[in-house]
């Protein structure tokens, strides 16, 4: 699946050329391909309008935060500190074209992109900015390895484990309202969805029309 979008998303991408094989998986995870990645985002508003955006009755959102520095520290992921020589966790990147001041240890390892000799442990990413959407919803990731449950393998290994949970009121009336007022703080589908499927949604929002997904 990864060779055939690189291959037949060329068309489509306005952006310069070639990108690497971590580049085309963020894209992929963005526009509903099946990844091992995760997306979070940096901006709390942002998360809180994903979690309640799509709201039903049987459904109890929640925003997960969680520490990228620790989630890499603990799976070895570091680089020496040139002044200390102590070792220092990195949130990495996934951009192989990156310019060359970056130190190499920091881009992605192979490992955590070939789909045929996986590391067990997620990692935590930072994704080039190569796509609107990737910027507007100020998206970082996390990449999963082999292990399906590989956050419940850290959470049995480390109880003092950072990342927790917010759980938010199931209560419709209440969501609605935390909508509207995140609408005027200027949170709506367009600011996180920069294009013309946004725009559609958020014209439909503010006509009462009940939001599909994306």
């Amino acid at each position: 699946m990864q060779f055939e979008f690189a291959r037949r998303a060329k068309p489509f991408i306005h952006e310069k050329l070639p990108f690497s094989k971590g580049e085309y998986l963020h894209l992929m995870r963005h526009y509903g391909c099946p990844t091992r990645l995760l997306d979070w985002t940096e901006g709390a508003l942002i998360a809180l309008y994903f979690a309640i955006r799509i709201s039903k009755n049987d459904m109890t959102p929640c925003v997960w935060m969680l520490n990228p520095s620790w989630l890499n520290h603990v799976n070895d992921v570091t680089i020496k500190n040139e002044e200390t020589g102590e070792d220092k966790s990195l949130v990495l990147y996934t951009d192989y074209n990156a310019v060359e001041e970056f130190p190499a240890d920091s881009i992605i390892k192979e490992y955590y992109l070939n789909e045929h000799k996986l590391a067990d442990l997620p990692i935590a990413a930072f994704p080039p900015h190569i796509d609107p959407r990737i910027v507007a919803q100020k998206s970082v990731f996390t990449i999963h390895g082999r292990l399906r449950n590989g956050f419940d393998v850290l959470f049995n290994k480390y109880p003092e484990a950072q990342i927790c949970m917010l759980r938010i009121s199931p209560d419709q009336e209440m969501i609605k309202n935390m909508i509207d007022e995140l609408a005027r703080l200027g949170m709506t589908e367009t600011t996180i969805f920069p294009d013309l499927e946004g725009l559609s949604r958020e014209i439909q929002a503010e006509y009462g029309m009940p939001l599909k997904g994306s």
